[in-house]
């Protein structure tokens, strides 16, 4: 499946690289179903779900670096984005694991999500790592809460 790429290289070319951004494709029927459940597996695999979030690119791509902005940090919004993608494509399992995350994410930042935090995974970290210069609380952060309450109310 050729979904795009997030970055490119100084010459232009673009770089090969799983990012969370396929996520936001989840529940917009632009993916097949199949489509769907195989992104959404990717995502809640342990190379994207740190235990915290969703990391913005999976843990094994050389460009990755947990204390990257958009190479490996985690984004509550960006999480929220893609469990509410999940929830329109059905995939409520999925959507309850990143949303688990995120309460415990919550949990250690004592209700107030920041703009984004390390991506470091939950086995490398007993809380999550706060990001420099991160706003903390940050609005749009806080949202997540919304698609995270209806995966973990959904039946």
């Amino acid at each position: 499946m050729q979904l795009g790429a997030l970055p490119l290289d100084g010459s232009g070319t673009p770089v090969d690289a799983k990012t969370s951004n396929m996520g936001q494709l989840l529940g917009t029927s632009l993916l097949s179903a199949e489509e769907e459940a195989a992104v959404a597996r990717l995502l809640v695999d342990e190379r994207f779900a740190s235990g915290w979030g969703l990391r913005t690119m999976a843990s094994d791509e050389g460009g990755y670096w947990p204390l990257s902005y958009h190479c490996g940090s985690v984004w509550p919004h960006d999480t929220g984005v893609v469990i509410e993608g999940m929830l329109r494509a059905g995939l409520t399992a999925e959507a309850r694991t990143l949303s688990a995350q995120l309460v415990r994410t919550a949990d250690a930042f004592d209700g107030r999500l920041p703009e984004l935090f390390a991506g470091f995974g939950a086995d490398e970290a007993a809380t999550p790592v706060a990001y420099p210069a991160s706003c903390r609380p940050q609005a749009w952060s806080a949202a997540a809460v919304v698609p995270v309450h209806r995966a973990l109310a959904a039946r």
